[in-house]
């Protein structure tokens, strides 16, 4: 199917700086060349006719990813257009076998040249003025330490060892390069006792000079930060302290263009696994950040706990915390109502707040409105329209009359398939309130209800399409529509926010489960007997715990590219001093009565469901992240399967390259109508599948019915 990338705020849509033109980015898949074609359309909008999309530009990109770049080409998280003028933008750009680098497309010729060009991989650029950008890039490789009297080891991870033992890379694995260009002039930045990051959360002020980003500390952690009494953030520094290569505490840090040089701003840390949202006021007066830590002399309730707003000056250094309201919590600044009130995202609720003054000389009430960038009138909206049930379209909607018309079909391709029925699906557990989609196949419901499969991870709200459950192209193994298409329903499954690590995560997700299963089967929709759980990333160790620790026995479960708890692995990875130690509940790396008791491997001897563990990305080394399960479910014999994608040494996290993909979805696919349909697809291709397969039937079927 193709797909629109989405851009900043979630928008499909880019307008340019004038606002009368727009352009977007299309992604189709290409199974016989084995990758994908990007496509960059733009239009006008002062007329329907103008506003029709005209194709700019085609390339073709095999959107792998390797250890040192380039990255996918077509990944929302690196693709974002970027406008150089009103009718030129630019992008990263890879062919998926060559460095990374910055492109322009001239939109009505559709000339493609060259902005910035580096002599190893780019993972990251942003506009900050005229002429003048920032990027990062990939250290060039050194030739590494001489082995011949043997190495020292400098890391607890054993992967980061393991895939490069001799540092012939010279750095850690996410180091980084800053870079400033200026009229064609290329500047190394520099970031004192920070280190480079990608340029992901930059944000560019409005004059062109600068911008703000979270920066990794390249040494200890200041004696004040240690003194916070957040949990999360206290293991993270312990995590950082063990390994400072890890980059899991930043700074807020300010990147002066014309200095070429990087200066942190706050006096408080940044944990990488709870970001804030950063906006620029009037002037670039004050900047907005939240929800954040606040340096400890302010002596702020929410500023110890990273649940503050803040107001800072850049140019004086003054922070000033901003009040809420009781109860508020995890709030994000969106864009400013005027130059005294911003609004926010909280967890429950948006709200409107007061900005108090960052200076003594000058109130922020002086500074007038906040500065916008200048925007002729557009005379029409242009978007792209979906819902649950509906495919997306491009539409313009003329804002006189509120008349809309479709301009183009993203996936005219659908229109050939009978798609499940998808409506939103609520119910109540474990004290919170959980809204996911579920998937209808068509058709006869057998007399016991239909198959289910839960999968995790996320469900995109009610306006948007999604084929395949969760945020298309944002998660592997997915596969709602096809699943449905197999007679099996589907329910995704929504991610709870501002959760913090602690053994309750998965305990809370296991409930819901459950609970879901229950009100299914009560209402006759689904047969309980064959129901499947399938998670990604971090919710593949949900599955895991819920397969080990829950009550309800599953018959069938999918845990892909996950991370887990598990005590050797976590070693391995050198991650348990940190938040892998919080999320069992663990004081210490010797603090075995926790790991005994919340790690899913140490419980393995209770799994009695079939489980098909997945390998998407770091290369063959990262089944070292599954071994644990995998090893000591083989000496038990447990109907448990480690299946590793085709070209895993250019995977990524999640797969963005069709034929990986296919391999990852079409697997899932089969798997589940296996077990929760006794079905073999009788594609000869697929006989050895279906041989293995049935030889864990045969240890399925020798399990005891409970532990």
């Amino acid at each position: 199917m193709a797909r629109v990338i989405p851009q900043g705020g979630g928008e499909a849509i880019s307008s340019s700086p004038s606002g009368l033109n727009y352009a977007f980015s299309l992604v189709r898949s290409d199974l016989a060349r084995g990758g994908n074609w990007l496509e960059l359309y733009w239009g006008a909008t002062n007329s329907i006719a103008a506003a029709r999309p005209k194709r700019a530009a085609r390339m073709f990109t095999f959107d792998l990813s390797s250890r040192w770049g380039p990255w996918p080409a077509t990944y929302p998280l690196y693709h974002k257009l970027a406008w150089l003028s009103d009718r030129k933008i630019a992008f990263l750009w890879s062919d998926g076998k060559s460095p990374m680098r910055v492109i322009a497309v001239d939109l009505p010729s559709g000339t493609i040249s060259d902005l910035i060009n580096h002599a190893t991989s780019i993972n990251s650029f942003s506009v900050i003025g005229r002429d003048t950008y920032a990027f990062t890039a990939v250290p060039a490789q050194s030739p590494g330490k001489d082995s011949a009297s043997g190495v020292f080891v400098d890391t607890a991870s054993a992967y980061q060892f393991l895939v490069n033992p001799t540092g012939t890379a010279g750095v850690p694995l996410n180091e980084a390069q800053l870079f400033v260009q200026t009229r064609g002039e290329v500047h190394q930045v520099d970031v004192g006792h920070l280190r480079a990051n990608w340029l992901v959360d930059f944000k560019p002020n409005s004059v062109g000079s600068g911008g703000v980003l979270m920066a990794p500390l390249s040494d200890g952690v200041p004696e004040t930060w240690k003194a916070y009494e957040d949990s999360a953030l206290r293991a993270t520094i312990t995590e950082f302290t063990a390994d400072p290569g890890s980059g899991s505490i930043q700074a807020l840090a300010y990147l002066d263009a014309e200095k070429a040089r990087l200066r942190p701003i706050l006096d408080a840390p940044i944990s990488v696994y709870r970001r804030p949202e950063v906006l620029w006021g009037a002037d670039d007066r004050p900047l907005i950040i939240g929800p954040t830590f606040l340096p400890a002399g302010l002596k702020s309730v929410r500023g110890t706990t990273g649940e503050a707003l803040a107001a800072i000056d850049v140019t004086l250094g003054s922070v000033r915390e901003i009040p809420l309201p009781q109860g508020a919590t995890h709030c994000r600044p969106i864009r400013w109502i005027d130059g005294k009130t911003v609004r926010l995202t909280c967890v429950d609720a948006s709200l409107d707040v007061s900005v108090p003054s960052t200076t003594d000389s000058r109130s922020q009430s002086g500074e007038g409105a906040v500065t916008e960038p200048f925007m002729q009138r557009a005379d029409m909206k242009i978007s792209i329209r979906q819902s649950m049930n509906d495919p997306p379209v491009l539409v313009a909607t003329e804002l006189k009359s509120g008349e809309t018309t479709v301009l183009m079909k993203i996936a005219p391709e659908l229109d050939k398939y009978r798609l499940a029925r998808v409506e939103t699906f609520i119910w109540e557990a474990a004290d919170h309130r959980w809204e996911g989609r579920l998937y209808l196949p068509r058709g006869l419901k057998p007399k016991a209800g239909f198959p289910l499969l839960i999968q995790t991870h996320g469900a995109p709200s009610a306006d948007v399409f999604a084929l395949f459950g969760n945020k298309d192209n944002m998660g592997t193994g997915f596969a709602a529509q096809p699943m449905a298409a197999r007679g099996i329903a589907v329910l995704q499954l929504p991610d709870i926010r501002g959760m913090g690590a602690s053994p309750k995560e998965p305990q809370l997700y296991a409930q819901s489960y459950e609970a879901a299963i229950k009100i299914l089967a009560a209402r006759h929709i689904i047969d309980p007997l064959k129901v499947g759980l399938m998670g990604f990333s971090r919710t593949g160790w949900h599955v895991e715990y819920a397969l080990t620790h829950g009550s309800f026995r599953y018959a069938a479960a999918l845990a892909a590219d996950n991370m887990t708890t598990d005590y050797v692995t976590t070693t391995l990875f050198g991650g348990n001093t940190g938040e892998y130690a919080l999320d069992v509940g663990a004081t210490s790396p010797t603090d075995y009565k926790a790991w005994l008791e919340q790690a899913p491997a140490f419980s393995i001897s209770k799994l009695r469901t079939p489980l098909r563990l997945e390998a998407d990305s770091g290369g063959y080394l990262s089944a070292l992240g599954h071994w644990e399960m995998f090893s000591v479910g083989r000496q038990l014999k447990l109907p448990i399967e480690l299946y590793i994608v085709p070209d895993v040494e250019h995977g990524n996290h999640p797969l963005q390259n069709p034929v990986q993909r296919l391999a990852s979805e079409g697997g899932a696919v089969d798997w589940f109508d296996f077990w929760l349909n006794k079905h073999e697809d009788p594609d000869p291709r697929k006989s050895e599948q279906y041989r293995r397969w049935r030889e864990l039937r045969v240890l399925y079927d020798r399990l005891p019915i409970s532990p």
